[in-house]
């Protein structure tokens, strides 16, 4: 088990977990965020040794209501839950986040007032 956190926007907690360093499984990423797919992302200026997991697809399911953060040097919105780990090793595997939680929780903006998705593509009708 690697040592992650879990950064949860609906309920505004930074915690610590246990992540099993696989996407699925008992304390896989897919549990842990709640989602069927993740993509991997930097973690910002703050964390530059850092990988967010996020929901791929949480904006295109995006509802009223949704709820997400940033951190510093971002650059953009994550909506809904993400888990913070370590950078990949040289092998390309998970690695334990090297992050305190209570440095974490100092850092997230949270952004409660997400506005609609808006698609990337138009659908003309004639």
């Amino acid at each position: 088990m690697l040592a992650a956190i879990l950064i949860c926007p609906f309920t505004h907690t930074v915690a610590s977990v246990e992540y099993s360093g696989s996407l699925s499984g008992h304390s896989g990423a897919y549990q842990l965020i709640g989602c069927q797919t993740v993509e991997a992302v930097g973690a910002g200026s703050a964390f530059p040794d850092g990988t967010l997991y996020c929901d791929e697809e949480a904006r295109l399911v995006m509802q009223e209501g949704a709820r997400g953060f940033t951190l510093p040097g971002l650059g953009q919105t994550i909506v809904g839950r993400a888990l913070l780990i370590g950078p990949p090793d040289d092998e390309g595997n998970d690695t334990a986040c090297p992050y305190e939680g209570s440095a974490v929780a100092k850092a997230v903006i949270w952004v409660d007032d997400i506005p609609d998705y808006e698609p990337w593509v138009s659908v003309i009708v004639r």
